[in-house]
């Protein structure tokens, strides 16, 4: 997915992928080295890995780590493929992956 990218083409909620060179400058700025960014909004919010435990984490650059997303990077590329394959979310253009209103999800890692 790194490769094909080119950051920017694939969105996960309202975060783009980033490119490898953005996740190589995004890490630098991380507390923590075992965390990977992928994803990125304009706001300095980020998605990570942890690299020990491959949970996907929420990660703010001024604030540091956030909530638990999912407890595993498969776990959440499965939950978000469903939810969108489900018509849970919409694309609107400049924004990203919108979730529409309502939307119930199962607990995280489910």
């Amino acid at each position: 997915l790194y490769l094909k990218t080119k950051g920017g083409l694939v969105w996960f909620d309202e975060k783009r992928m980033v490119s490898l060179e953005e996740a190589a400058k995004l890490r630098g700025e991380i507390k923590g080295k075992q965390y990977f960014p992928f994803a990125n909004d304009d706001e300095e919010d980020l998605l990570v890995v942890d690299a020990d435990t491959e949970a996907v984490f929420e990660y703010d650059l001024h604030d540091g780590l956030g909530h638990k997303v999912c407890d595993s990077v498969t776990d959440y590329l499965e939950r978000y493929t469903n939810d969108i394959l489900a018509d849970h979310y919409e694309f609107i253009q400049g924004m990203g992956v919108i979730e529409k209103v309502g939307i119930v999800h199962p607990p995280s890692g489910k």
